[in-house]
């Protein structure tokens, strides 16, 4: 029952904060191309939960799916790798996570993460943001990615397993709307 209530809430979260990508075309791809460390084609062929998330659990069991993964690299567009599996984590980006499916093809365009630094004190912050809802209060996190580092206040998560694994592993970060399968309209402008 808790397991139904979490995943209820999760998809009716999700229509009341939508996801909203850039319109693209072939100057916002430029731009994109411009920006991102690497650009690749890739099968999802692993989960990553260094977080211990229910829901990614719960997806991966179920449906094979998960917005952390571990991705097979079959074509390199853009980058240097030294592997051919690269781990994809989409820290802060909530609504514009991807969910992505075990077995599936996608190309990736990503920010390369080399560590991941908290801002949030063990003390309780009283810098905290807020942003209200109609029926809720919620905090935001404090974001910034600056020279390959992400710098995260507010926000949970196993820094010294991501760090750990950052040290040995290509991480890279995106999202929905910087990655896509194949025949869709992301794959054909990047591959264009």
């Amino acid at each position: 029952m808790k397991k139904i209530l979490l995943i209820l809430f999760t998809l009716f979260s999700f229509q009341l904060f939508a996801c909203k990508c850039e319109g693209w075309n072939k100057e916002t791809i430029d731009k994109l191309k411009q920006k991102s460390d690497y650009i690749f084609i890739g099968t999802v062929v692993g989960n990553v939960n260094l977080n211990n998330n229910e829901i990614h659990d719960y997806s991966w069991r179920t449906n094979n799916s998960s917005s952390e993964v571990v991705i097979k690299v079959e074509r390199i567009i853009k980058g240097k790798l030294e592997s051919e599996y690269v781990y994809i984590t989409q820290f802060n980006q909530g609504n514009c996570s991807r969910f992505f499916i075990k077995g599936k093809k996608y190309i990736i365009t990503g920010l390369k993460i080399k560590k991941f630094i908290s801002l949030t004190s063990q003390k309780k912050n009283k810098y905290l943001e807020k942003i209200k809802t109609q029926t809720e209060t919620i905090e935001i996190p404090d974001v910034e990615f600056k020279k390959n580092k992400f710098y995260i206040k507010n926000l949970g998560g196993n820094f010294k397993g991501w760090n750990k694994l950052a040290k040995k592993e290509t991480l890279i970060s995106t999202n929905i709307c910087d990655s896509g399968s194949p025949n869709s309209p992301f794959w054909n402008l990047i591959l264009n």
